[in-house]
């Protein structure tokens, strides 16, 4: 085949194939996918996630909000490991993104010092009636764009994701010549000007990150 060929095949969507880099017989390297990004030819990590990867199994899943579910969250998080050498990654997650429906969910699930319900009987989760799970995360996040009314991710910081710039920085500044025309500068001495710079986020390991698209009311009790 064509360098142009295989351009064209790994920009179709619907081909679900594709390679980082490819070298063309004159010797120019052309590059399709980013080297923080899964490619087709490295596999599909969706579907591959579910086994390999850790000792309990998919990170993107359905779990409902709860004690149980950030257990189930945490063990697959601290036990993920390199599919390759089977060496474990030393995973630790610390933020917590949830949407507003399991934010007071989370606060009393991670902030509160005691377990119990809403009866005066003393909730024993483990051993003893102190909240195991106070202080286990040190960030969280509550945003109303994830996918689903009860979604949450649980993750480590600056691993599982990493901001990226859009745009450089810019420095736009008012013109100085003409000063005479200039009121800012004629009258108060200054000159106006605006600094911008944009930024995303993507992913940059998704091993470091347990994502659940949960639909269900989470459960504290």
């Amino acid at each position: 085949g064509t360098a142009a060929g295989a351009d064209a095949r790994f920009h179709d969507p619907t081909a679900r194939v594709s390679a980082h880099f490819g070298v063309l017989r004159s010797g120019e390297v052309w590059q399709w996918v980013g080297t923080d990004s899964t490619a087709f030819h490295a596999g599909n990590y969706t579907a591959n996630s579910t086994t390999g990867d850790n000792d309990v199994g998919a990170n993107q899943v359905t779990t409902t909000f709860s004690a149980a579910g950030l257990l189930t969250a945490h063990r697959t998080l601290t036990t993920m490991k390199d599919r390759k050498s089977g060496r474990y990654l030393g995973i630790m997650p610390n933020t917590l993104i949830t949407s507003p429906g399991n934010e007071w969910a989370a606060r009393q699930l991670l902030f509160a010092p005691v377990v119990q319900r809403g009866s005066n009987a003393a909730e024993v989760y483990g051993t003893g009636t102190e909240n195991p799970l106070r202080g286990y995360i040190t960030r969280l996040i509550v945003s109303p764009y994830m996918a689903t009314t009860f979604g949450w991710v649980l993750m480590q910081r600056n691993k599982a994701m990493v901001y990226q710039e859009v745009d450089p920085l810019q420095l736009l500044v008012e013109s100085t010549r003409g000063h005479q025309d200039n009121e800012g500068y004629f009258n108060y001495d200054e000159i106006q000007y605006r600094v911008r710079i944009f930024f995303g986020i993507g992913f940059k390991d998704q091993r470091a990150g347990f994502y659940s698209n949960s639909t269900t009311t989470p459960a504290v009790g």
